[in-house]
């Protein structure tokens, strides 16, 4: 799925959520509350992102800056249910998690090149 905003997304597992949400539902969510969370801070340019729904009641994504010669891989970000059936709640989360890791490691990385 690709959306407007340079983005390239992928699911796997959508059929574990306790919705019945789409691929494309889901990474507009997972995306949307990503670009409002970095705001203008982002990485900029095109991510991939790729989310995997585990039965277990795990979510992970991994986001990787692909605008640059040498694409820049974010650390995979997780969110672990054990109580409950993974939601949309927990692809919103997941998102901002995943935004506050962007935003470290660019800042690390800019950091790294003073």
């Amino acid at each position: 799925m690709t959306s407007n905003l340079g983005e390239t997304c992928t699911v796997e597992g959508a059929q574990y959520l306790s919705v019945s949400a789409t691929e494309v539902e889901i990474c507009d969510l997972f995306q949307s509350k990503l670009s409002e969370a970095l705001g203008s801070g982002g990485p900029g340019g095109d991510v991939a992102v790729s989310l995997e729904i585990e039965k277990s009641g795990t979510i992970n994504a991994s986001v990787t800056k692909t605008a640059e010669s040498t694409p820049t891989n974010y650390p995979t970000v997780s969110v672990d249910v054990m109580d409950r059936p993974l939601n949309l709640s927990d692809v919103e989360q997941l998102a901002m998690s995943a935004a506050r890791v962007i935003q470290t490691e660019d800042a690390r990385a800019a950091d790294s090149t003073e």
